[in-house]
């Protein structure tokens, strides 16, 4: 076992093989399920969550990712003493979980190396860290995003993600109360970052595709905007618009002096933890909308 504390390391081993982040008297235990990602709503639903709701004092995140496999990574900040006994009961429970509802996507088999996907329906521990303690709270509120979209959209998630994350980032933007200006050159900067990784001859043909998108969408994303853009939390409709809304005010008021690499750094998490990839479509299609929203 490798334990890592946020300002020194600290190298110790065992024979489970798991990889844990020790900060003063807690640890992360960082762990990774590997699941079919069609079926990643039953994972969510009759497993992480029940098991969540069985252990409420358990300070705990999760989010999607699909490095080596589509797999979900669990973080669980527990007390040291009580690390070892956690993570087995962690452990036998996601197993059975595993052994019971397997998913049927056929991968690699895990093998010694690098760049090969791990097993599908195994639990791995050790092959990612999580040293986000300034923006753990930041992180369990994402996750209760995470339970509301999978127990609203369900098996229907993935196709659905684009609508889930402008309302999600609409709300973010106005909990931290930022002007339209402001948002429009954030939003131009991050989507020159994008651009960069694309070759330099495909810029045009990928905008034209996006006004396309946004052409097909802006009679619903609008209208939208224009109800919904600089409300408070009392205006919104749904309990989870209202939590997220507080909880990223909530957030920035007691944490940090809000900048634009702050909002970033915040954007970037939101959308790393539902493994949100098609950024550039996404924010060219923000950008249109907030252009256009106020000319209706």
């Amino acid at each position: 076992m490798e334990m890592h504390t946020s300002s020194k390391k600290t190298v110790l081993k065992s024979d489970n093989n798991s990889n844990v982040i020790l900060n003063e008297n807690t640890i992360n235990l960082c762990i990774s399920i590997f699941y079919d990602k069609s079926k990643w709503d039953l994972l969510v639903l009759d497993a992480i969550l029940p098991f969540i709701s069985q252990h409420k004092n358990l300070q705990f995140y999760f989010y999607l990712n699909d490095r080596r496999g589509e797999n979900i990574r669990l973080v669980f900040t527990v007390q040291e003493e009580n690390a070892v006994e956690i993570a087995t009961s962690i452990d036998l429970y996601f197993k059975d979980f595993l052994s019971k509802k397997p998913s049927e996507l056929i991968v690699n088999e895990e093998v010694s190396g690098y760049f090969i996907n791990f097993k599908n329906n195994s639990i791995h521990y050790g092959i990612f860290e999580d040293n986000s303690d300034f923006w753990q709270d930041f992180n369990i509120g994402i996750t209760h995003l995470l339970f509301f979209a999978f127990s609203e959209y369900k098996d229907e998630f993935h196709l659905s993600i684009n609508g889930i994350m402008f309302q999600i980032i609409i709300i973010f933007l106005n909990a931290i109360k930022v002007t339209d200006n402001e948002i429009l050159k954030l939003l131009k900067e991050l989507i020159e970052v994008e651009h960069y990784l694309y070759d330099p001859n495909t810029p045009q043909e990928i905008a034209d595709l996006c006004q396309q998108y946004f052409a097909d969408n802006k009679d619903t994303l609008l209208p939208y905007l224009k109800e919904y853009r600089n409300i408070n939390a009392e205006d919104y409709e749904e309990k989870w618009e209202i939590e997220w809304h507080n909880h990223v005010c909530s957030f920035f008021q007691k944490t940090i002096e809000l900048d634009g690499y702050d909002i970033k750094t915040a954007l970037e998490k939101i959308m790393s933890a539902f493994n949100f990839k098609d950024k550039i479509s996404f924010y060219s299609l923000m950008i249109n909308s907030f252009e256009n929203y106020n000319l209706q």
